[in-house]
């Protein structure tokens, strides 16, 4: 086989196809999918709709009547005075729509009205125990209007649903009868019972208030407490004061004699004369009476002497006379009879003379006298400080005693005060009671009586629509599952919207022609029946692979796709039928065509043309030296050649990576006008592919099979891996309801007598299934 320059086949510049190939993904166009299962959808909403209307005519017929009741509360706060204003709204309706829906209104409705001689409840089988149970489920209670709306949070609504329009009015008016009389009885039970509560609870506090009293009468009888008026007068508290007061005082007296004692000493041992000496009990004199008082007649020795003697009787009182307490206080009596002579002297002229002209032992016994006199008062002092110390003692124990008696009279006091106080809240709630019991409650008026019952069930505005919606949203899903269950394609339009890749031919399905017997006397070689585009070019089969034809030739303007590669993914795709019937359709116009039968192992374009088999072909002309010529054989169809595939040699998957192989395409790409190539399936042999990145184009076909669309998206997958040139996919065995939805040129339209078979010119149109 002689040489030529190697060219390549054209390419897009992205690996994809000439008409912009794209892999598919995951991503559903909803509306696309449910135009295309337009007829679940429809199915389903027409069933549905038929459903509803069923129902609507076998249903029981429901009649409703209607009434509202306002609903006011009293206010007895107006009458009573006592007026508040509430922060939100009280929500005692609620309660209220309870009540008149609750079993007990119910039951005295029925027992009230007679309701269960009703023709509504005839077919009731027990009247007495299921009556309460239909009311109450066909009953409707709520809040507001329903003309009003919520606005009217003072009203509520009551609707009862029967299948006698006569007998709803009754039903409506029975329930609000009794729920008024239930009302009227319970609230004016609440209120005599209150009353009745609030006057017991008055005589209690009376008794009880009495008895306190009495008890404490007689406790005050008994009691020491001394009365002054509105104040109590204690006068063991006066005596204790006084003690206390007359103990303080001799403290100070005991201190100022100490210190006087203390000064005489000083001065004694400080060595003064008697001048000094008389001056110091002078002034020391002076100081005591100012201290015991600004009066001078009680800085007197005689008020002195006085006091002595009182201390002395005192004392008398409570010991006798030889008692050291007595006999000491007689000895200070006697130092201050003494005393009270020679003090005297100090201020009277002459006796001064006389101590100053005697010896100093007279200032020093005056000294002795006053010191005497001080240690004598000292001990008056002790003695006084033990007797109220005894006194006090005694006396405070006493003060102990009374003071239980006072928290004793403070407590009867305090529970006579809270018992008074709440005597008197119970008198005034007793008052409000009686006023506002005819003013307090509740009041009911129906302000839209009921009427006869108005039709509300079944309604066909509501469930017509409402069933086809229905049937529309669940022919939905199905539309949505089958197109997950089902793998396959529904129409060429979802083929090219699913791959991305234009669909260039439809080919229905048909069967083979019934004019070979008249060909088989012009021709040696009688084509297979499956060559429509031989037998009956002027039928619709044979319009369709004549569109293929023009639309790989429009595609293919600069004529570069001249070597066509013809594959399927699987063998039920008819590749090597498509690719026939397309080289017969491309000779029909006067090119130079050659078909290659690049299928080794099924090899069915020599069977298909009628041409028995050849020992050399497509292998040989590959493997050895054989010339094209040698193994290129005509066919029945004028200009058009078949290169047939020849016995398989040993190594053939190596046969198409093989440079020869490229060789060959270069030639026969210079010699014919179109070379199309039968390979095997891309999904069964992996010559498709090494194939396809040598060819110009490709051109797969497709069956609409239920695994179609995996299959489809597997091979492009394989092929754009190859860099190969994806021309179009070509749908094959198209059913005849899809076939009418394709756009394809009539019978009718189609070329007459061109380039058809001498014996088939004068027949008539015939159009394979």
């Amino acid at each position: 086989m002689g040489t030529k320059k190697s060219t390549t086949g054209r390419r897009s510049s992205d690996g994809g196809g000439a008409f912009g190939f794209r892999r598919t993904d995951s991503t559903i166009d909803l509306l696309e999918l449910f135009w295309r299962r337009r007829g679940w959808i429809i199915w389903f909403a027409v069933v549905f709709v038929a459903l509803g209307a069923v129902y609507c005519s076998l249903a029981i017929t429901m009649y409703e009547s209607t009434a509202d009741v306002l609903v006011v509360r009293k206010r007895p706060q107006a009458v009573t005075g006592d007026i508040h204003y509430e922060s939100g709204f009280e929500d005692y309706l609620a309660t209220h729509l309870a009540v008149i829906a609750s079993p007990l209104i119910v039951e005295r409705a029925i027992s009230a009205s007679n309701l269960a001689s009703l023709e509504c409840f005839a077919d009731l089988e027990d009247p007495d125990e299921d009556l309460v149970d239909v009311i109450i489920s066909d009953l409707e209670v709520e809040g507001g209007s329903r003309d009003l709306g919520e606005s009217a949070d003072s009203i509520m609504t009551l609707a009862y649903r029967c299948s006698v329009p006569e007998d709803c009015p009754i039903v409506v008016r029975a329930l609000l009868d009794s729920y008024e009389a239930f009302h009227t009885e319970v609230y004016h039970g609440m209120s005599d019972n209150t009353v009745a509560l609030i006057m017991q609870a008055r005589d209690l506090l009376k008794t009880d208030l009495a008895e306190q009293e009495e008890f404490y009468s007689q406790f005050r009888q008994a009691s020491p407490l001394v009365s002054k008026g509105t104040d109590e007068v204690d006068p063991l508290q006066d005596r204790l004061t006084t003690i206390e007061q007359q103990r303080s005082a001799l403290l100070l007296r005991e201190a100022e004699v100490r210190r006087q004692l203390l000064a005489l000493d000083q001065a004694q041992r400080d060595g003064s004369d008697y001048d000094q000496l008389l001056t110091i009990v002078s002034e020391l004199r002076q100081l005591s009476a100012a201290t015991d008082g600004s009066s001078a007649v009680s800085t007197t020795l005689e008020n002195q002497l006085i006091q002595l003697v009182d201390g002395e009787q005192r004392l008398l009182e409570h010991y006798g006379p030889n008692h050291p307490h007595v006999l000491t206080m007689r000895q200070r009596i006697a130092d201050t009879r003494r005393f009270f002579i020679l003090p005297t002297a100090a201020h009277v002229p002459d006796a001064g003379d006389q101590l100053v002209s005697g010896s100093s032992s007279a200032a020093t016994d005056l000294v002795d006298v006053y010191r005497n006199y001080l240690q004598q008062e000292l001990k008056y002092i002790e003695i006084s400080k033990e007797l109220l110390t005894d006194l006090y003692d005694q006396e405070h124990e006493v003060a102990k005693q009374h003071s239980i008696f006072q928290v004793k009279d403070e407590s009867f006091q305090r529970n006579i005060e809270r018992t008074e106080a709440l005597y008197d809240v119970v008198l005034s709630r007793l008052q409000e009671a009686s006023l506002v019991k005819d003013f307090g409650g509740f009041e009911t008026r129906v302000i839209a009586p009921p009427r006869i019952g108005e039709k509300v069930s079944p309604s066909r505005r509501i469930i017509l629509p409402a069933s086809m919606f229905v049937g529309i949203v669940l022919g939905c899903l199905m539309s949505l599952v089958s197109e997950f269950w089902d793998g396959g394609f529904q129409s060429c339009e979802h083929v090219q919207q699913q791959l991305g890749i234009p669909v260039v031919g439809r080919i229905p399905q048909f069967r083979g022609s019934n004019n070979t017997d008249r060909v088989s006397e012009f021709c040696d070689a009688v084509p297979d029946p499956m060559l429509c585009a031989f037998y009956e070019p002027r039928s619709a089969t044979s319009e369709t692979f004549r569109s293929l034809r023009t639309s790989l030739i429009l595609g293919d303007v600069d004529e570069t796709s001249r070597v066509i590669q013809v594959t399927g993914p699987s063998p039920q795709d008819g590749a090597s039928t498509v690719a026939s019937n397309l080289a017969v359709s491309l000779a029909q116009t006067g090119k130079r065509v050659l078909l290659i039968d690049a299928d080794l192992r099924r090899q069915q374009q020599q069977q298909l043309f009628g041409l028995a088999p050849a020992e050399s072909g497509l292998a040989a002309l590959i493997a050895t030296d054989v010339e094209p010529e040698d193994v290129i054989r005509p066919t029945a169809v004028e200009n058009l050649s078949l290169l047939p595939a020849g016995l398989l040699p040993d190594g053939a998957c190596e046969l198409f990576t093989s440079p020869r192989f490229g060789e060959l395409l270069n030639l026969v790409r210079d010699s014919y006008d179109h070379v199309l190539i039968d390979t095997e399936p891309m999904l069964v042999s992996s010559d498709a592919c090494v194939i396809a990145s040598q060819t110009d184009g490709i051109v797969l076909t497709l069956s609409l099979t239920r695994d179609s669309r995996q299959r489809a998206i597997s091979a492009l997958g394989m092929l754009e891996r190859v860099g190969a040139n994806v021309l179009g996919i070509v749908v094959n065995r198209i059913s005849g309801a899809m076939m009418k939805q394709c756009p394809m040129v009539h019978a009718e339209y189609a070329s007459s007598d061109v380039n058809v078979h001498p014996s088939l010119r004068s027949e008539p149109e015939v159009v394979a299934g």
